[in-house]
C-alpha cells in the first residue's frame, strides 16, 4: 500500500480563521437512519465518461489503496490535524470509467440528496480520495462511513459523506451547499467560505 502526504506550504498547518480541535465534531444534514455495510454499498460513476460503472467495495480494493496523512478543515472554523486515511484516489476511479478530456467538474453524491462539486483538477489530485478507514479504524456512520469522499485541501463540506455516486460533467454545476451560498471552490487557505 502506497503512502501519500498533503500539507500546504505555509508557516502553519492551520488556515486563517481556524482553530485546532482534538476530537472530530459530528456535523451533518439529514444522515441516513441506518448504517450501510460494505457488502451492500455501491457507487455509480456516470456522465461524461466512456465506460460508466457501478463500483462495489471489492472493486475499490482492486485499485491499489493508499494511506494518506492529511489534516482536514471545516468551514465552521475547526481543523483536525494528523489524520491517517485509507482509500483510493479519485483519479484511479475516473481512469477506470475513462473520463473524457473535456470534463470540467465532478459532482460527488452522498446519500440523502447531498451533493458537492469539484473542479476536475481538484478531483485528479493524488490526495483526493474515497476513504473507508480513519486512524486505523473503519469510518463510523456518524462521520460518513462506511465510505466517504476526502478532499483535504478544500473545506470539509467538499468531502461528501456516505459516498453513493460520481457524475463527471463537461459543464459547471452547483451542489447542495454551493446553491445555498457556499463558495464554489472552498479553499481554506483563502478563506473561501461563502460566495
Amino acid at each position: 500500500m502506497k503512502k501519500s502526504h498533503i500539507y500546504r506550504n505555509s508557516e502553519s498547518r492551520i488556515p486563517p480563521g481556524q482553530v485546532a480541535v482534538k476530537k472530530w465534531p459530528k456535523l451533518h444534514v439529514c444522515p441516513p437512519e441506518k448504517p450501510i455495510n460494505f457488502d451492500t454499498w455501491r457507487m455509480n460513476v456516470f456522465g461524461n465518461v466512456s465506460k460508466p460503472k457501478e463500483f462495489s467495495f471489492k472493486d475499490l480494493l482492486r485499485l491499489d489503496p493508499i494511506k494518506l496523512n492529511a489534516d482536514v478543515h471545516c468551514v465552521t472554523h475547526w481543523s483536525l490535524l494528523d489524520n491517517q486515511w485509507e482509500g483510493v484516489p479519485l483519479s484511479r476511479i475516473l481512469k477506470e470509467v475513462s473520463y473524457k478530456s473535456d470534463s470540467k467538474q465532478i459532482m460527488c453524491y452522498g446519500l440523502v440528496d447531498y451533493s458537492t462539486n469539484l473542479d476536475i483538477e481538484d478531483a485528479l489530485l493524488d490526495s483526493s480520495i474515497i476513504a473507508w478507514r480513519h486512524n486505523g479504524s473503519e469510518i463510523n456512520h456518524d462521520h460518513g462511513g462506511p465510505i466517504r469522499f476526502v478532499i483535504p485541501h478544500l473545506y470539509l463540506w467538499k468531502s461528501a459523506k456516505w459516498a453513493s455516486g460520481i457524475e463527471v460533467m463537461n459543464r459547471k454545476k452547483l451542489g447542495f451547499w454551493e446553491v445555498r451560498g457556499y463558495h464554489n471552490k472552498g479553499d481554506p487557505w483563502r478563506e473561501e467560505r461563502f460566495s
